[in-house]
């Protein structure tokens, strides 16, 4: 290979990246010979994603720390970081020229002018989940897709002011992003009250009525759906087993605080209130809801009936 050639920069730019679409129709391979792509992910320490936004500079590093074997033996690298707020997603970084190697196995890189509009803000759709994180260019990339672009660099979890217990009403997505960044006004307030809740599946209008009984309370019931999406409630687990599991959950779920107890409150009496809720709202009607167990009324509130408080499933 040539010198002129060795130094070619391995895309072309067609139009701008349009979401929806696979990125080669905007930015063709031209030369995969010459790049590696690189898939920053969670380092056993901390996430490049957070890295990138404590300090840009902080990102150029993870293109440069050695590797036993030369892993960027190509001209340049298309750098991408683990967008691990969702799923298969991953943010531009941009591009960086090898110039050579360090004595430490490290890497002298230069970021590059191509595509630096879009640093931070191109999101790309991609499975890969293979072990390593520097890989050969061809195989993976004539498959990313433009999943969104942001108008603005992503610079984390927007700040979104604690308003009130009655007015908490979260998309998943958010909820998640507060859980990740442990916001401390919403971890405070939520963590303060035991309550009852509302999750609405805004795809099919099912909904799911629930309760925070714990110590950790409404914050810490929550934070136990961030996983797996059900948070361990069987007709929620059962609903989305075969719609994709976490990832419906993220797309079409929203948690609404109904009421919040002070933490002296008695769990029966919260009880009475989700028994409440469940037969105000029909979430017992497969028609409507998810909850499994039947409410009914008891001498001061509603109740659930077929199992004893201790044997509950919320």
């Amino acid at each position: 290979m040539m010198e002129d050639e060795k130094d070619k920069v391995p895309l072309a730019v067609k139009n701008a990246p349009k979401e929806g679409a696979l990125l080669k129709n905007s930015w063709p391979l031209v030369n995969h010979g010459n790049c590696k792509i690189h898939f920053a992910r969670w380092n056993g320490s901390i996430h490049p994603l957070d890295d990138w936004l404590k300090d840009k500079s902080r990102w150029q590093a993870w293109q440069q720390s050695p590797t036993q074997k030369n892993e960027f033996n190509r001209r340049y690298i298309f750098s991408l970081m683990q967008f691990y707020h969702e799923a298969k997603t991953w943010l531009f970084g941009g591009m960086y020229k090898v110039i050579g190697r360090t004595g430490d196995g490290g890497y002298n890189v230069e970021p590059i002018q191509f595509g630096e509009e879009y640093i931070g803000r191109l999101k790309i759709q991609s499975p890969y989940m293979a072990r390593t994180a520097r890989t050969n260019m061809k195989p993976y990339y004539n498959n990313f897709q433009v999943k969104e672009m942001l108008d603005e660099p992503y610079s984390g979890p927007k700040f979104i002011p604690f308003p009130g217990f009655d007015k908490v009403k979260l998309s998943f997505k958010t909820l998640k992003d507060l859980v990740d960044e442990d916001n401390p006004n919403w971890r405070n307030a939520l963590e303060s009250v035991k309550g009852v809740y509302l999750i609405t599946d805004t795809k099919s209008g099912k909904r799911y009525v629930g309760s925070a009984t714990g110590q950790a309370g409404v914050w810490g019931r929550w934070e136990e759906y961030m996983n797996k999406g059900h948070g361990g409630n069987v007709g929620i687990a059962e609903f989305i087993k075969n719609l994709g599991g976490l990832s419906y959950c993220q797309k079409n779920f929203h948690f609404t605080l109904l009421e919040h107890f002070s933490p002296t409150y008695s769990k029966q009496t919260i009880l009475y209130r989700e028994g409440y809720w469940m037969d105000m709202l029909h979430t017992i009607d497969t028609s409507f809801g998810l909850n499994k167990k039947s409410a009914k009324k008891a001498e001061g509130g509603y109740m659930k009936t077929g199992y004893s408080p201790s044997q509950r499933e919320d």
